[in-house]
């Protein structure tokens, strides 16, 4: 995740959101600041699923090989449960399937396949 940051569009009071189109990684609100930390990546090269998924259009801009790190306790409305922990998850155009799956833990990495 080092090297070159996304751009940043303009988002509400707090860390700068990330372009949904540029982003490798989507993670959790409330994860982002912790994740940019613990991996060294900007927190523009960081996707916010709430953002992304929930406060603007669903599922803008995604592309194959895009992954999205989904934490139940962590993401926010619960809603986004229910879609990304179907397999294979359908969003808009793009499919995503289950790269690795704790359901212990409550939580999954998908991959996009196809826009």
């Amino acid at each position: 995740m080092r090297g070159g940051a996304a751009p940043s569009t303009p988002g509400p009071a707090g860390p700068p959101l990330a372009d949904p189109a540029a982003v490798r990684l989507f993670v959790p609100s409330l994860l982002r600041p912790r994740i940019a930390i613990d991996t060294g990546a900007p927190l523009t090269a960081l996707g916010d699923t709430y953002a992304a998924f929930v406060a603007r259009p669903p599922w803008p801009g995604l592309h194959a090989d895009q992954r999205i790190y989904h934490d139940r306790a962590a993401d926010r409305p619960t809603s986004l449960d229910d879609v990304l922990e179907a397999a294979p998850v359908l969003l808009g155009g793009a499919e995503a399937s289950v790269e690795l799956v704790d359901d212990e833990r409550g939580v999954r990495i998908l991959v996009v396949r196809s826009p």
